[in-house]
């Protein structure tokens, strides 16, 4: 397999799991720095995640054989520095160079000194525009930001990518530093025009601004869900440690309780004591108020968290625990577990058919325990709106 094709293979593997690994980090600071998620600043985000992998892929690609494999070239750094000068001299001077004849530039760009030059100004090309589009730095921001790029491309050949190869399989080389910042450089430059077409970062900000003044997505509160999911099972995991630390077992009964006191926890006792607002909704910048944006009593926290995890989730779960095998109340367990399984199935379809309809009608999305303990779930800044009122 070729170099480029390694290249190629290696950003089509690692692109979509980089991306999934940072798209919750990167979600949670767009929520609670703007509110909402714009799709043009997310595209141009993850456009630069991909143009960093693939920089990274072409510095270290193609591996050596061997982890002990010694590269004769790439054993003592090259550190003297504006060497490509006197290669493009000698690159000139080779192929007579002349401006009144095309063939001789083709054959001056075809020769190896010039061409790796130049692609090492192409390599950092993309981080003067990103630089100047997506961070709004100046000149010299950028040939900083270039600068430091290439350092940590020479110091990955140097280091034999980090200690795990015994020897450098790359040069690192002074030149590179100094082409790679120019390169960076004229990416700034060439790209103002491009950057003056194209939205401006500090307007989409804005208008995200303004849009996370209103009602939280759907998106937004299934991630603070998310998040309150996993402390609970992180929670729920510690639990059942410490009772095996402790000498105990865990059996379904067990299992059940330390899930228990997990998401009460998490879900009901956390909201009580942080004024309306699980782990989740306190990242992502929202808690739950009445409807006029004052703050919601206790007993009405409780009754909003307990219905839905409480009434629905976990007392269904204790009595098809309690009484396996058995009957309840004359119905046999087998019918109850079907009406339990019944009860989450409607639950569901009736969810997805609200969050389509909220989508289409673009109002909130009130469920039934929000409606029954007469509370909403609202941002922090479309709070502090209805208090100005």
């Amino acid at each position: 397999m070729s170099g480029y094709a390694r290249i190629v293979l290696a950003g089509a593997v690692t692109f979509p799991a980089a991306a999934l690994v940072l798209l919750v980090p990167y979600m949670i600071f767009e929520y609670r720095c703007y509110g909402s998620i714009p799709a043009w600043k997310s595209f141009v985000v993850f456009s630069l995640l991909l143009y960093a992998l693939c920089a990274y892929y072409l510095v270290i690609l193609p591996l050596p054989e061997s982890r002990t494999a010694l590269v004769a070239y790439a054993a003592t750094p090259k550190l003297e520095a504006f060497t490509f000068v006197g290669d493009f001299a000698q690159a000139a001077e080779a192929c007579g160079l002349s401006s009144a004849d095309p063939c001789s530039w083709r054959r001056f760009l075809s020769m190896p000194a010039v061409y790796m030059t130049l692609f090492n100004v192409l390599l950092t090309f993309p981080v003067g525009f990103y630089a100047r589009y997506l961070f709004g730095a100046r000149w010299w921001q950028a040939m900083l930001a270039g600068f430091l790029t290439s350092l940590f491309f020479e110091l990955t050949q140097l280091s034999g990518l980090y200690g795990i190869y015994a020897h450098p399989y790359r040069l690192f080389d002074v030149d590179d530093l100094i082409v790679n910042t120019t390169g960076a450089l004229v990416g700034y430059v060439c790209t103002l025009p491009v950057c003056r077409l194209l939205p401006s970062i500090d307007d989409v900000n804005a208008r995200a601004r303004e849009r996370g003044r209103s009602y939280p997505s759907v998106t937004r509160r299934a991630l603070a869900l998310a998040i309150d999911l996993v402390l609970c099972v992180g929670l729920t995991w510690a639990a059942r440690r410490a009772v095996v630390a402790m000498g105990g077992s865990i059996c379904a009964n067990e299992a059940l309780e330390t899930k228990t006191l997990a998401m009460t926890l998490v879900l009901v006792v956390v909201p009580m004591l942080a004024h309306g607002a699980t782990p989740g909704q306190l990242v992502l910048r929202m808690r739950v108020v009445l409807e006029d944006g004052s703050d919601a009593p206790r007993i009405r926290v409780l009754a909003r968290q307990a219905l839905p995890w409480w009434g629905l989730y976990l007392l269904p779960c204790w009595i098809l625990r309690l009484f396996p095998g058995g009957s309840v109340d004359g119905i046999r367990i087998a019918s109850l577990q079907a009406i339990v399984w019944g009860v989450w199935a409607a639950w569901a379809v009736s969810l997805l058919v609200r969050i389509v309809a909220c989508g289409l009608r673009r109002h909130s999305l009130v469920l039934l325990n929000a409606w029954a303990s007469g509370t909403r779930l609202m941002t922090l800044p479309q709070i502090e709106a209805l208090r100005a009122e």
